[in-house]
């Protein structure tokens, strides 16, 4: 069964016939924001220039359908059921994105909301706010955490870049994101409260807020809400605490915990009806004039300069299937931007008729194994040191196998800039491990031939944290000059 519901309100921007179909709506496209296997977040804009984000499920399970009824949602897709949740926080005063539309037709679903591009993701809010702001909106994200709670809500997927933040008056406005995963119950247990505390205190770095503004979000939280006789201060940031540093032993929660990357490098132009996904960084710098090789899907020639190029192809197993996945690499090149990792960039994921390639930029850089050798004991000695740096990266990234040619000839030495990089990201595999179970495997291997004295150096790079946060210092600063 197919149907569309608009908002009060929103009838007038919506009154053509086209948007009677729910297939209006899915076949919208704008600047893609956010991707998974099964659904996908589009930022849309209307012909008169308002924007809206825009979440498409293309395939509603059986599964999903059954969870969400038994969770009292009733016999609905995961989008209504968060479209349900929105307007039931916005009735409790619970700062959160306002519903527009939402529809359903057959096994697929979307829901329209307002744009918030106007508020400011928490983690780049915060370094930019004087000691006055920092004290004010820690105080207003605890007072609007515990409204949430209070108001029978939970939040499994609390993470700070799901937060955003406006200027209000003397104080702050919040709003809150991603909400599919949300139950409304009677009354919150202070377990459920914790772990949701957790989950924000995982997610935001530590580079971002110290333990005094967790101490002061958590005191007003406390202020804002009715606490059991056993609940005091030191009692909730003991269990958050706890409950957090469990959490980061997982590598999506390490992933989701690193200083926010420029948007514009993460989100995708739409092209050809999403058979061509370009990034938006390199949209916007090209002036959406795009190489005709790349709107064609076939390797540059010479004269297009195709050594700074590589094109990466992987099958399409159902060429009669129109949904298809961006390859592991290209979330690959995403993670190691995120983690701060210097390696090749991702430009444009497209799909071909029986395959579906990536275009990546590569670094020119000269091979370290080459560059390690000629180099005066100086410079090798800082060559080491930073090799040490980029392999705690990738190991913090949650890697942890470099194929059988050994990680030094996956690194390269930029030949403009002289930094240590990664110039091989093909051959990283993914691992559960933490870094401390794997990287003595990495960094003590026989057949790399290193001096007493090369392996101190090596190793005072993958542990010394100077070197790890001058990577996130450097992130933060990109982001900044982003903002202004």
């Amino acid at each position: 069964m197919a149907w569309v519901e608009i908002m009060p309100g929103f009838e007038t921007l919506f009154r053509d016939p086209r948007w009677d179909s729910p297939a209006s709506f899915l076949d919208w496209t704008g600047i893609l924001v956010n991707r998974h296997r099964t659904r996908q977040v589009e930022q849309v804009a209307l012909p008169n220039g308002r924007t809206f984000f825009l979440k498409k499920e293309f395939a509603v399970s059986w599964r999903s359908l059954f969870r969400n009824a038994w969770h009292g949602f009733g016999w609905c897709s995961t989008v209504v059921r968060e479209a349900a949740t929105l307007q039931a926080l916005r009735r409790a005063g619970v700062g959160c994105p306002e519903v527009v539309a939402l529809g359903e037709d057959g096994h697929r679903a979307f829901m329209l909301t307002r744009d918030e591009s106007s508020m400011t993701d928490l983690r780049e809010i915060l370094p930019i706010l004087n000691a006055e702001g920092v004290r004010r909106l820690a105080e207003d994200l605890g007072a609007e955490l515990a409204r949430m709670h209070d108001a029978g809500f939970d939040h499994p997927d609390l993470f700070a870049k799901h937060i955003l933040v406006a200027k209000a008056g003397h104080g702050f406005r919040v709003s809150i994101l991603d909400w599919q995963r949300s139950r409304h119950r009677a009354s919150v247990s202070w377990e459920v409260r914790c772990r949701d505390l957790a989950a924000l205190d995982a997610t935001l770095h530590p580079a971002l807020a110290d333990d005094r503004w967790r101490l002061r979000a958590l005191r007003a939280y406390l202020q804002a809400t009715i606490v059991e006789e056993r609940v005091t201060l030191r009692w909730l940031a003991q269990q958050v605490a706890d409950e957090s540093e469990a959490r980061q032993q997982d590598r999506n929660i390490r992933e989701v915990g690193q200083p926010p990357t420029p948007a514009h490098d993460q989100q995708f132009v739409v092209f050809d009806a999403g058979r061509l996904l370009v990034v938006r960084s390199y949209h916007d710098r090209m002036q959406g004039r795009l190489p005709a090789w790349m709107r064609e899907g076939r390797m540059p020639c010479h004269e297009e300069k195709r050594d700074a190029w590589q094109m990466v192809l992987a099958p399409v197993h159902d060429a009669s299937n129109e949904a298809w996945e961006i390859p592991t690499l290209g979330h690959t090149l995403f993670r190691l931007q995120r983690f701060g990792i210097r390696a090749p960039r991702l430009i444009a994921v497209g799909r071909r008729e029986h395959d579906v390639f990536l275009v990546i930029q590569r670094i020119v850089a000269i091979p370290y194994t080459d560059a390690l050798a000629k180099a005066t004991p100086r410079l090798r000695a800082a060559m080491l040191e930073q090799a040490g740096a980029v392999l705690r990266q990738l190991h913090d990234a949650g890697y942890s196998s470099y194929g059988e040619s050994g990680w030094e000839h996956q690194l390269g030495i930029d030949a403009i800039s002289g930094e240590v990089v990664l110039v091989n990201a093909e051959a990283l595999l993914r691992t559960d491990a933490p870094w401390q179970e794997f990287g003595p495997v990495d960094l003590n291997r026989s057949d790399l031939h290193l001096g007493r004295s090369d392996e101190q150096c090596l190793l005072r790079g993958y542990l010394r944290e100077s070197v790890i946060q001058r990577a996130i210092g450097d992130a933060l600063d990109s982001g900044r000059r982003a903002a202004a």
